[in-house]
């Protein structure tokens, strides 16, 4: 179907830039000899797993604007092979250790090359080493703090799960700090050795302790593929099934993200005409934390299978609200939550947290609910939604739908982040050219 037709840009303030991170600002460590006409993009991702942001963006849109090898893990661990015009894969038990001779089999790299590698830090090590041999460039795609969330599964969880005193997992704490420090600085030693970082926000870089002026860094967000998307159920209220509210939560269920929160207050909720579905593959978890947390509406709540993606969207949209609680801590406040996008996209106001993309593009419109990460405030507005007349939540979710389309469309990131891949500036200009704000954030020239 045709994409919708994107809103004017609404009048959302830009994302303040976080302390010491002055935004999109090049600056090449090492000048490419040629500018380079190939990404070769390391996936960290089996063939099939139907990951959004590989898949979309990288495999389908990105080639439009340049020539594009994915490269994947096979899971039977077969040769070194080509799948398509765009896509490779590599046997997954020697990728990590031996991805350039991998790859190399299929196609060789050159100094036309930007390899791009996705969260895996051995192997940008391994390519980073190679760099000159090879004449290619080399740059990291960041999709997650990993080493941070050990860190804050250390901090948070013995006291949220555990109901530990302090001073008893202060060992743990202790060694994980020290653990994660170590590996921070590796981390940081190897992106500042990159031609290019493509963090998911702004707001990683600094959690990384990255140096703007040491490496070009280009901010790469969750989007959502708008071809894939149906029109939003438009079936009118009286003409439905029982059952009331119907809320939605898809994605993963584990102890980090709080999900005793959302249950403990739909279970104080005095109304029953609501169910709520969640599509997880994290069932067993979930049990069990419905069964701690709630006694009185467990049959409101039911466990679905995860879908295949577009499987998935065709679901989505005969919903009336998304569920988002993600708990605002460092971890999820550098993130960028592709559920909540895709809640948006198939038409679905949601329920969020005061995350930073979260309020940068969605809270002065008026097209979902706000809480804090308490019971006590959830269950408040899960008050507030079942009592808003359904019309309104479809104006609401029709808000937000165009504000992703505006500005978290795959098809046209993918066009901004050609043009900065292609780049063919050398330092001395880069490092002087004034730094822009990311182009399909709000408030974007």
């Amino acid at each position: 179907m045709p994409n919708p037709s994107p809103l004017p840009e609404p009048s959302i303030p830009p994302d303040p830039p976080a302390s010491g991170h002055p935004g999109h600002l090049p600056a090449a460590p090492i000048p490419p000899s040629v500018p380079p006409t190939r990404l070769v993009y390391y996936s960290d991702q089996r063939l099939g797993s139907d990951h959004t942001s590989v898949e979309s963006l990288f495999a389908k849109y990105l080639p439009r604007h340049l020539e594009v090898q994915v490269v994947y893990h096979d899971p039977e661990n077969r040769p070194p092979g080509r799948v398509d015009a765009h896509r490779l894969v590599i046997p997954r038990e020697q990728g990590r250790d031996d991805f350039l001779r991998q790859v190399s089999q299929v196609t060789p790299l050159t100094a036309r090359d930007i390899v791009v590698v996705r969260n895996i830090f051995s192997v940008l090590a391994n390519l980073l080493d190679a760099r000159r041999r090879g004449g290619f460039r080399v740059g990291f795609h960041g999709s997650f703090p990993h080493s941070y969330r050990r860190l804050a599964e250390t901090e948070t969880l013995p006291f949220r799960e555990r109901r530990l005193p302090a001073w008893a997992t202060l060992p743990t704490r202790i060694r994980k700090y020290c653990e994660y420090r170590y590996k921070r600085r590796i981390e940081r030693t190897l992106i500042h050795r990159c031609d290019a970082f493509l963090p998911i926000s702004e707001r990683l870089p600094p959690l990384m302790g990255i140096d703007p002026a040491r490496v070009p860094i280009f901010p790469v967000p969750s989007g959502v593929d708008f071809a894939l998307i149906p029109t939003p159920d438009a079936t009118p209220e009286p003409t439905r099934e029982s059952g009331g509210r119907r809320l939605l939560y898809v994605g993963t269920v584990d102890p980090l993200r709080g999900p005793e929160v959302l249950f403990r207050a739909l279970d104080g909720l005095s109304r029953r005409d609501w169910t709520l579905d969640i599509f997880t593959r994290d069932a067993d978890f979930t049990r069990e934390v419905i069964a701690n947390s709630m006694r009185h509406h467990r049959e409101r709540v039911r466990l679905l299978p995860p879908l295949p993606r577009q499987e998935l969207y065709q679901r989505m949209v005969s919903y009336d609200v998304g569920i988002g609680l993600i708990p605002p801590i460092p971890v999820y406040n550098v993130s960028s939550p592709i559920k909540i996008l895709e809640y948006f996209a198939c038409g679905l106001p949601t329920l969020m947290t005061p995350l930073p993309e979260c309020e940068l593009l969605f809270s002065r419109a008026g097209c979902g609910w706000f809480t804090p990460f308490t019971v006590e405030a959830v269950r408040e507005r899960l008050g507030e939604i079942l009592e808003t007349p359904l019309s309104e939540c479809r104006r609401r979710g029709a808000i937000g739908r165009q504000i992703v389309a505006a500005h978290r469309n795959y098809e046209t990131m993918a066009r901004f982040l050609a043009t900065f891949l292609l780049s063919p500036l050398p330092p001395t200009e880069l490092s002087q050219t004034p730094a822009p704000h990311s182009p399909w954030m709000p408030g974007s020239p």
